[in-house]
């Protein structure tokens, strides 16, 4: 005769999973984590908020092996014959990081992330015409939502670092102080502030930004009484930089604006074959325009849209993948 299966006691097995992580506090090594400036996505979905999760670990933990790879590549004993080598560096990676594979190479990650203290009561914001918002590239029309900066969104972030050791650490500190969550990072957005548990504040050191070959610059005789209008200004500058007129492009007329200097648009002509007739000359074979497109080190896609001048010969909307 078949015995029924016994009932799962819920509470008991939530009190052990508890007492379990008690007894095991003192692996784990927990930070306060603050939102200072609009998330941008941050989910499963491209894009989007998650309601439900918006901020994941596995994402946060994404991003800390990215950096240790970043700051790692260039160490003495990941290189042959004074050159970075690829091989070593990974095999070294997916010691700490682990991967994927058959039974035999599997690896098991020995950095273990969580979220405790998840945000809830979530308020989101549409996309504004702020320097922050103009960076948001969407489709003309499409509504976006960013898990606005107002009021407090905290986290606890927990680490248990089983190898590794400082490396990682140094990986959260250059995170922390150059990084953030969800989409968007390298432009402000997402950026956080974490404190370890006396309540220091984190910050990448100079031998963390030299270990990955970097140098930190910044606009002289500036000063800002908070973070976001830091973010606000230095974001206004990549703008000016990519599209001020008698900087980037011309001055124009009107309210229409003047070509623009970046190689881009004329790269583009020659290689659709399109252009209008002030432009013509950019379709000659034998003496091409420089086919660069320098803007794709600020992100990808571009999206290039000629309007009104197709009209007139020029391309049609497209994007540089």
């Amino acid at each position: 005769m078949a015995k029924a299966a016994p009932q799962l006691d819920t509470a008991a097995l939530m009190q052990d999973v508890q007492r379990a992580m008690d007894d095991s506090a003192a692996v784990w090594q927990r930070y306060t984590c603050r939102l200072l400036t609009p998330m941008y996505g941050g989910g499963v979905e491209p894009g989007v908020v998650d309601r439900l999760m918006p901020i994941r670990a596995t994402a946060i933990r994404g991003q800390l092996r990215a950096w240790w790879r970043l700051l790692n590549r260039r160490r003495t004993e990941y290189c042959r014959e004074g050159k970075p080598d690829s091989a070593l560096l990974f095999a070294a990676e997916r010691e700490i990081w682990g991967g994927l594979g058959d039974e035999k190479t599997l690896a098991a990650s020995k950095v273990v992330v969580r979220v405790e203290k998840m945000p809830q009561d979530l308020r989101l914001s549409p996309k504004d015409g702020t320097a922050l918002g103009r960076m948001i590239l969407s489709e003309a029309g499409t509504e976006v939502e960013w898990l606005s900066r107002r009021g407090p969104v905290e986290f606890v972030l927990a680490l248990r670092i089983d190898a590794g050791g400082e490396s990682i650490l140094q990986a959260l500190r250059m995170w922390a102080s150059f990084g953030g969550l969800g989409a968007r990072t390298r432009r402000g957005l997402g950026a956080v502030e974490v404190s370890d548990a006396q309540g220091d504040v984190l910050q990448a050191t100079k031998d963390d930004w030299e270990a990955a070959g970097g140098t930190v610059g910044g606009m002289r005789d500036c000063f800002f009484d908070d973070y976001q209008s830091a973010v606000q200004a230095g974001v206004q500058k990549l703008i000016d930089f990519r599209q001020d007129a008698g900087l980037a492009r011309g001055l124009g007329s009107g309210s229409r604006p003047g070509g623009s200097f970046w190689p881009e648009a004329n790269a583009v002509r020659h290689l659709m074959r399109r252009a209008r007739d002030k432009n013509r000359n950019v379709l000659d074979r034998a003496h091409p325009p420089p086919l660069l497109f320098p803007r794709a080190l600020f992100g990808l896609p571009i999206v290039f849209q000629f309007k009104p001048d197709e009209k007139q010969g020029d391309p049609a909307p497209c994007a540089l993948e």
